[in-house]
Parts: structure tokens; sequence; C-alpha cells
């Protein structure tokens, strides 16, 4: 069983904390380390989501939980595995929320909206 303490979770959800970089930078150096799922970044206390080579900046995020809320969507809209390291944390957050992965269609429409 996989268990780990509250700042463990925050440090494999946002892939560490990245002080002192650029977005290229820290896309680059998430690169190198062979991430292939979407991941939070935090760079200079600004939350980024990671796709591919791109990074989608959080817009005045309210609290952490918000930034995970929005990886958490995003895992979902593009129908990415979570990492092996989050699986269970967010299949318990599709329990609690009610969530499967039959329901897409809805968190994308949510999302989308969220962004716009």
């Amino acid at each position: 069983m996989f268990c780990c303490t509250s700042a463990q979770l925050c440090a494999r959800v946002t892939d560490g904390v990245v002080q002192g970089m650029t977005v290229d930078e820290a896309i680059a150096h998430v690169t190198e380390r062979k991430v292939l799922q979407p991941v939070l970044l935090c760079i200079d206390g600004q939350y980024f989501v990671k796709l591919d080579s791109t990074a989608m900046y959080i817009h005045e995020p309210s609290c952490f939980a918000d930034c995970v809320e929005y990886l958490f969507k995003i895992f979902h809209v593009f129908n990415v595995h979570y990492p092996a390291e989050l699986d269970l944390v967010f299949k318990l957050l599709e329990s609690i929320l009610s969530v499967s992965r039959t329901t897409s269609s809805r968190i994308l429409s949510d999302f989308i909206i969220s962004i716009s």
C-alpha cells in the first residue's frame, strides 16, 4: 500500500517546487525526467499544468485544492491514465465526487467553462 505525508503528496502532484526556473526550463526539467502524464508545476508561487511540451497557467487559484481539481479534470478530459503514485488519490477523488470515466463529456464542458 502506498502512503505518504501531505508534503510528499504535494511534491508528487506538483513534481516538486521549481524555484528560479522559467516555464520553458521547468518543462524541459520534467521532460528530462520522462514524466509523461500531465503534472502541476509550481514556479515561483504560480501554478501551471504541463501538457506535453506546453504549460497552461492556472489563473488565480484560491488554494492548492483548486490546482489539484484542475489537474484531475485534465486527466478526465484527455482520458489519460493516472500516474501510479497518485492512482489511489485520484480514484478516491472519483469516489468522493461520484465521477467515473464515462462522465467525461460533463467534465469537459465544466472544464471549458472554467478556463474561459
